[in-house]
């Protein structure tokens, strides 16, 4: 039987925090896989929600190796997807809380670290700022701009190119981004 591990690697997106109902998009991810694959016993996907609520990349880069190094099986077919950014560009004392020079070496070193072991690695953009809390604090106090996030989606799209990774595209949500997101706006 083939095999495949994704690994869903973010924040509280990815973990499906605010989603009580659908369990986020991770979950969705097993759901849509379950439902495609599961009469079909050549192929079983098996995937790993390992979303942490309020994570940037610097916790990303304390915890990455250690906890994919310990699900990989040689020989098996592996998908990392990479979903941060929303709390990095949050601002602390007028900046990003992860810097962007940061941003980009804490996710070199998850690719690095994932292509060295042969999985195939995906980026993700980070979701749009609804308009309505583009600079606002939230109800954690935090303080997000449309402006940083589309800085930080070139930055991702820059390191998609040079690492030769696959970029997926939050494009869709800009149209309808006040229906679409939560009420946090993200």
């Amino acid at each position: 039987m083939k095999r495949t591990k994704i690994f869903c690697f973010g924040d509280s997106i990815t973990y499906g925090e605010k989603d009580k109902e659908q369990g986020g998009w991770t979950d969705r991810l097993k759901r849509h896989y379950l439902s495609e694959h599961s009469s079909q016993l050549a192929n079983e996907v098996i995937v790993y929600n390992l979303g942490v609520a309020s994570e940037t990349t610097d916790g990303l880069v304390h915890r990455f190796q250690p906890e994919l190094g310990a699900r990989l099986i040689k020989g098996q077919q592996s998908i990392v997807i990479l979903a941060y950014g929303a709390n990095d560009i949050v601002i602390r004392k007028n900046k990003n809380t992860v810097p962007e020079s940061f941003f980009e070496r804490n996710l070199t070193q998850a690719i690095r670290f994932a292509k060295e072991k042969s999985i195939h690695t995906m980026l993700c953009e980070i979701l749009p700022i609804a308009d309505s809390v583009d600079g606002l604090f939230d109800f954690n106090k935090n303080v997000r701009y449309s402006s940083d996030v589309i800085r930080y989606n070139e930055l991702l799209k820059e390191l998609s190119e040079k690492h030769c990774c696959q970029l997926i595209s939050m494009k869709a949500f800009y149209k309808n981004k006040e229906m679409l997101l939560s009420d946090d706006g993200a």
